[in-house]
């Protein structure tokens, strides 16, 4: 019930230990509270944990989503720099994770459709989305692919992230320029 902290030996006339004066406090309060306390701990660190677990499959799930789709995604924080790249935009581009996560948005645009691709950089920025279509981006090798580019704003842990989706039309622009040969014979 109590604990002493402090003690005073009261001595009589000739300087004999005559009483043990002791003071003590009540902890029994104290005590309940750091029970109590603990408990909340525990219950603190298991619901931060169940959190993290949700957090970690959430963020698998998004990665697997964007692994698996079938357009290149780049992410790249409002400066323009790359901060994150899907499996598709590594085969498109050829350039592995760890090179793409170094470039900037403007390393992928061909000259000449770099002023093209910086006007419609800031509407996507400004308005929260956009489009660049017809475009052509360039690739590690040099070789140029055509594409339609949708871009988006995003928020991750409080940042603003501009998020496109590149879709390679390579395979229409073939159809349209082989539908135009036939028309031509």
């Amino acid at each position: 019930l109590g604990d002493v902290y402090k003690r005073q030996p009261l001595f009589d006339r000739n300087g004999e230990p005559e009483y043990l004066l002791c003071i003590c406090e009540d902890i029994t309060v104290r005590q309940q509270a750091e029970k109590d306390l603990q408990i909340l701990n525990q219950n603190l660190e298991i619901r931060v944990e169940e959190r993290t677990q949700a957090l970690r499959e959430s963020e698998a799930r998004y990665r697997n989503l964007l692994d698996q789709a079938s357009d290149a995604i780049l992410i790249a924080d409002i400066q323009g720099n790359l901060v994150e790249v899907n499996q598709k935009a590594i085969q498109l581009f050829g350039y592995s994770k760890a090179e793409m996560v170094k470039l900037k948005i403007s390393d992928l645009h061909v000259l000449e459709e770099f002023d093209t691709a910086k006007a419609t950089f800031q509407p996507i920025v400004d308005y929260r989305s956009g489009q660049l279509l017809n475009t052509v981006i360039i690739c590690k090798d040099g070789n140029t692919i055509p594409v339609d580019i949708t871009g988006s704003m995003i928020e991750y842990s409080g940042q603003q992230y501009i998020q496109g989706i590149f879709r390679d039309v390579s395979a229409v622009s073939y159809t349209h320029l082989r539908a135009h040969e036939t028309e031509a014979d």
